[in-house]
Order: C-alpha cells, then structure tokens, then sequence
C-alpha cells in the first residue's frame, strides 16, 4: 500500500514552524505589538498559520485524482500565511489587501484542485463533496481577508462583520469540513462512516447559511443555521469520539481527540445561545465575550485539536470509501 494514499502519521514541519510562530507572535501581542495585534487577529491568524498548512496535508483527494495543484498549495501555504501575519500588521488599506495577493493564490490553487476532482472524479459522494465544499469555503475567507484588510466593506459591512465573515470561513468552515471529512474516513465501521459523511455534508451547507445571517444581520438565518451546524457537529462530536476510543489509537491522538469533540460540545452551547439572543433580541452574550469563548474553544480545541489528533492516526486505503 503507497503512502500517499495513507493519511500523515503525524503533522506536517510546515503546520509545526507555523505554531511555533503562531505561538511567539501571540506572546508579543501581550507587549510590543499589542497595538495592531488583538484577540481577533491574534485567533485570526491561527488559520493561515497553523488550520491551512494543516488542513491542506489532510486533504484526501479521489482515487487517481489527479494532486499535483494540491502540492503546490501545501508548498506555498506557510510562505503565504506569514505574508498575512505582515498584513495584518500593516495598516488597514490598499497596501496590506496586496500583500495578502499570495494567500489568495494558494486558497485559488486549491480550489482548483477540487474543482478538477469534481469535474474529472466519480459521482458526488460525501467523501468528495466535503473536503472540496471545504475548499471553497477557504477561497471565499480569504476573499473576505482581502475586503477586511483593504476596508473593502461589500455591501456596507463594518470591518468587524467582515473579519469574521473570514474568520468563519476559515475556521468553521474549510477547518471544519476538513475534521468531518477525517472522522468519517477513519471511521472503522461503515454505518458510523456513513453517519459521518451526511453530518459532514450538513455541515457544510450550513455555513453558508450562517455566513449570510452574519453579513445580512438576519436573526432567523442565524439561527437556522447554528441548528443546523449545531446538530451536524453534535453528530460528529459522537463519532469522533468513537474514534478516539478506537484500541488502534495512540494516546497522543485520543488526548487530542477528546479534547476537539469536548470543546466541539461547549462551543455548540455557546453558539445556539447567542444566536437565539440575536433573534430575539434578549443578549445574554456580547459580541466581544463571545468571541473570547466561542471563538478561543472552537477555534483552538475542536479545529486545531481535531486536525492535529487526525494526523496522529493512520488512515489506509480499505477505510477512504
């Protein structure tokens, strides 16, 4: 059995180098650079840095789909995210939108990549549907990176509004589909499996639902689609914690497991409850507080846990289908 038809047997240097500076420019936001660094940019740049370069090395593509786009993303990944790290540093206009031009490169190599898989692959199947859904969500965040750092504001968004737009994006959705795509094909038994690819597919439908409650400021959008998240993620949360319990797994992997689907489920909590508050018009969470919570749990311990825990665990051929 080849290699790369097996899913890492661990992360990936570039995903590692990218913590590692992830982690130092976190620790200066705290001092010399707490003036352009925030909470935002700081869970911001977990993407580009760390979910993407990641995520990338996931990806799976179809049985003789053809890869040699998707290796030139994963090479260029890194290099791309630390010109984001400049232009989140730069001053917000025209000249920090260019610098973020080879970051939107990389997100369009990728994309093309799955488009190819669809168009040249076998019929539409959960296992194609979610990884390139998830591709496309990422093209559209960094999209979005460019309308935040350029203060684009389509459609009269504040510059808020539209960083999360590319937060989500990011996060919730290419990081997302990426975790639900690696659960359903480590699943070791075919109902569990299947479970898991129709609660993937959910998923990404329900991004964008949520994306455009986010940017139109529609109460009942948001809450249909936190629903549907919610319900997609809760499914999977279960399975991957079967995963995790496998007798196959390392401890690094279960530990990593565990703590994704735990965060998953405190995040989901959080999620619901803010988006019924803006429905109905009764807040219990700020903007702010829950961008410290949802945002610091989701982001970190599901994504970023659930990516790194999935490429602890060796994937072969016989469970992809």
């Amino acid at each position: 059995m080849s290699a790369a038809r097996r899913s890492l047997s661990g992360p990936p240097l570039d995903a590692i180098v990218g913590t590692v500076v992830w982690v130092a420019i976190f620790a200066l936001a705290t001092g010399p650079l707490s003036e352009r660094i925030g909470l935002l940019e700081g869970l911001w740049l977990v993407g580009p840095l760390v979910v993407v370069p990641l995520g990338l090395a996931l990806v799976r593509p179809p049985a003789g789909g053809p890869e040699q786009a998707l290796a030139l993303a994963r090479l260029l990944a890194l290099p791309a995210g630390v010109l984001v790290v400049v232009s989140i540093l730069a001053e917000p206009g025209a000249m920090s939108a260019w610098i973020t031009a080879p970051w939107v490169v990389v997100t369009g190599i990728a994309l093309w990549a799955g488009v190819r898989w669809v168009v040249l692959g076998p019929s539409p199947r959960a296992k194609l549907i979610v990884p390139v859904a998830g591709l496309v969500l990422l093209a559209l965040g960094a999209a979005s990176l460019v309308a935040w750092r350029g203060q684009l504001r389509p459609m009269g968004l504040s510059d808020t509004r539209v960083a999360l737009a590319a937060v989500h994006l990011t996060f919730a959705g290419f990081g997302a589909a990426i975790v639900a795509d690696r659960t359903r094909a480590a699943a070791t038994r075919r109902r569990p499996r299947s479970v898991a690819g129709a609660a993937g597919v959910v998923t990404v439908v329900a991004i964008p639902v949520l994306a455009a409650g986010l940017v139109s400021e529609r109460g009942v959008l948001d809450v249909v689609g936190s629903l549907l998240l919610s319900g997609a993620l809760l499914v999977l949360a279960v399975v991957m914690l079967m995963g995790a319990m496998h007798r196959g797994r390392t401890a690094g992997s279960t530990a990593l497991l565990v703590v994704s689907a735990g965060s998953l489920l405190f995040a989901l909590v959080l999620a619901v409850q803010f988006a019924f508050g803006r429905w109905s018009g009764d807040y219990t969470l700020s903007v702010t507080r829950m961008l410290e919570l949802h945002g610091t749990v989701s982001g970190l311990g599901f994504v970023v846990g659930g990516l790194f825990g999935w490429s602890l665990v060796d994937v072969p051929d016989e469970l992809e289908g």
